[in-house]
């Protein structure tokens, strides 16, 4: 069974090789090769990564060798709660050394105390490395500003659901739609959110995943978990929170550790599509919760 699924890999990778294509991780072996063997210099004095916790191995070692080793050559920020692509990186594997470099940013200056606190407690008891070889607890986090709590509701039906975010919403003066967003956990969700919008006579505007968000179109923003990563809005939707949709059930796997890394990335994303609220945030789903909200 192992062979053939390795064969499908090998013979997607040639696939590739033959249209001119290469995945990204052949891409940055590749290009530490041609640094390694003196064929393309190290162009760069200084180097800023950002969203860290969702890069590879391979990606931080030719991060490393692009700029020659000196004071503040790489300036990494990364937060391992947020990690939903990838797996873990230890810095130190990858000849970057952070002991004793490395400083923690405790304080948070986009969304309220209660609106962290709610994401933070679908973390509780999960282990999160410091992106290198040590853990980074929740302890001494904080955020700056208070405010309500987040709405945590589950509907009896999808109608109910979508009433009362149409009826949320209404209850906002219209230029700030331009400040609200409605995610979900997959594409084919957003058609019940846009109908009932349409509905109801709310412009709005979908952020597609190789998009930037147009500040010129009017109305209520919508998209997925994945693509609302690095925004922020002052009221968030966190809709359709069902159970089989979050955590998203396609694994066909019995093995314990590949179940609890998936669940624990699909905890991750949740945590990330809250935090990017910074006044008001609710979290809805119908018919039968997501169990990561009891």
């Amino acid at each position: 069974m192992r062979k053939a699924v390795w064969d499908v890999f090998e013979n997607y990778r040639v696939a590739l090789n033959d249209a001119g294509l290469k995945e990204a991780e052949d891409v940055y072996r590749d290009a530490l090769t041609l640094i390694e063997t003196d064929q393309l210099q190290a162009p760069y004095t200084h180097i800023l990564v950002d969203e860290a916790q969702d890069f590879g191995m391979n990606a931080f070692r030719l991060l490393r060798r692009l700029v020659a080793e000196d004071k503040n050559d790489l300036f990494i920020v990364g937060d391992a709660h947020q990690r939903i692509y990838g797996s873990k990186v230890v810095l130190g594997q990858c000849g970057i050394k952070i002991t004793g470099r490395s400083h923690k940013l405790r304080i948070n200056y986009r969304t309220t105390e209660q609106i962290r606190q709610s994401a933070v407690s679908l973390l509780k008891g999960i282990a999160f490395d410091d992106l290198d070889d040590g853990k980074d607890e929740q302890s001494g986090y904080r955020s700056l500003m208070t405010g309500a709590e987040p709405v945590i509701h589950c509907f009896d039906n999808a109608k109910a659901e979508t009433d009362f975010i149409v009826a949320s919403l209404q209850e906002r003066p219209e230029p700030s739609w331009l400040n609200a967003c409605i995610t979900v956990r997959r594409l084919k969700d957003m058609e019940r959110y846009k109908a009932a919008l349409t509905d109801a006579h709310i412009p709005y505007y979908q952020i597609e995943q190789n998009t930037v968000d147009n500040a010129k179109h009017p109305g209520v923003r919508i998209a997925t978990m994945h693509r609302v990563k690095g925004l922020e809005f002052d009221y968030m939707y966190v809709a359709g929170v069902n159970e089989g949709v979050v955590p998203l059930n396609y694994l066909e796997s019995d093995d314990v550790t590949v179940i609890r890394e998936h669940e624990q990335k699909e905890r991750s994303l949740l945590y990330v599509a809250i935090t990017r609220a910074k006044r008001f945030c609710a979290i809805t789903g119908f018919g039968q919760f997501s169990r990561f909200m009891a």
